[in-house]
């Protein structure tokens, strides 16, 4: 970038102002698209940064994804949108010890109910 501005210096020396100003317009293209290379390259870190935070505080306990923040446990967490789409989608309680995900539609059971649920299908 030194170099540019040493061009456009030789030309205004030169008397060349018409290509010094070419220069400049092509200058600040140039930096116009460095800042918007920053940006996004700043976007992306953030997203990262969130990312491996998420990660780090995400415990997977079958067959649920919770969040555990120090003694703060936020969850369940859909398991199969989890490894598939890298999304915590919030499971809803339908049923005690069920739970469901309105995004994938799957249905997650803790043992103690899937249990209990084989135990009533049986008699």
């Amino acid at each position: 970038m030194a170099s540019e501005f040493n061009d456009i210096t030789d030309l205004i020396k030169k008397g060349m102002k018409v290509e010094a100003i070419e220069k400049l317009l092509d200058l600040r293209e140039m930096m116009a698209d460095i800042r918007d290379d920053n940006l996004a390259l700043k976007e992306r870190l953030q997203a990262l940064e969130k990312s491996l935070e998420d990660k780090s505080q995400l415990t997977y306990e079958a067959p649920f994804y919770w969040m555990i923040d120090g003694e703060s446990k936020d969850g369940p967490f859909c398991q199969q949108c989890r490894d598939s789409e890298k999304k915590n989608i919030r499971l809803q309680n339908y049923r005690e010890g069920w739970w469901n995900c309105a995004t994938c539609k799957n249905n997650f059971g803790t043992a103690e109910a899937q249990s209990r649920d084989r135990l009533a299908f049986s008699n």
